[in-house]
């Protein structure tokens, strides 16, 4: 049995949900970051921050296959979740040498 799923199969409501539910947890972090800074005076990273949150809405406007966008919503919002959570917030960008 190949382990791909048929473009005619759809998508099961438990995976949908745990998708939608963990791409608005990873919003809702990117924002309290992003109003963190701005309370903190930190202008140019909170409007980092604030485009971060525009852009996990990206996907849902762009990509009409169902299946394919939660994937991508839940990629695009995971790696925007790092970049601002891990990497500007956290400290990490600073602390790597190349």
């Amino acid at each position: 049995m190949p382990l791909s799923i048929r473009n005619d199969q759809p998508i099961p409501r438990a995976l949908r949900r745990a998708a939608h539910w963990s791409v608005a947890a990873m919003r809702l972090v990117i924002a309290a970051t992003a109003l963190y800074w701005l309370m903190s005076g930190k202008l140019p990273w909170f409007v980092v921050g604030a485009v971060s949150v525009m852009l996990t809405f990206a996907p849902a406007l762009v990509v009409r296959d169902p299946g394919l966008r939660a994937a991508v919503n839940s990629c695009v919002s995971a790696l925007l979740c790092a970049h601002v959570v891990l990497g500007m917030a956290a400290g990490l960008y600073e602390t790597s040498t190349v």
